[in-house]
C-alpha cells in the first residue's frame, strides 16, 4: 500500500498476480476491487493529477466490470 494525496482516498496497492486493487479510504474503510491490471493502477496512482477523480472515472463508476468487496 502506498499513501496517495487524495481528499478522500488514504492508501492505494494492488496485487499483479489477482489483478487486485485495495484502496484504504481516510475514514477507515477498505475495499478490494477485482479485474484492475497493473497499467490500471498505475494510470491511477502516478499519472493524473487527481487520484480520487480517476479513482472514481475509472474504477468505481463500473461496479460490473470491477466488482468489489469491504475487506
Amino acid at each position: 500500500m502506498i499513501k496517495v494525496e487524495s481528499s478522500q482516498i488514504e492508501k492505494m496497492g494492488h496485487e499483479a498476480a489477482t489483478n487486485t486493487m485495495v484502496v484504504e479510504f481516510k475514514g477507515g474503510s477498505t475495499y478490494s476491487y477485482e479485474n484492475v491490471g497493473s497499467d490500471m493502477f498505475h494510470l491511477i496512482v502516478h499519472d493524473t493529477i487527481s487520484v480520487g477523480k480517476a479513482f472514481n472515472s475509472l474504477v468505481k463508476k463500473f461496479p460490473a466490470l470491477y466488482p468489489y468487496k469491504k475487506v
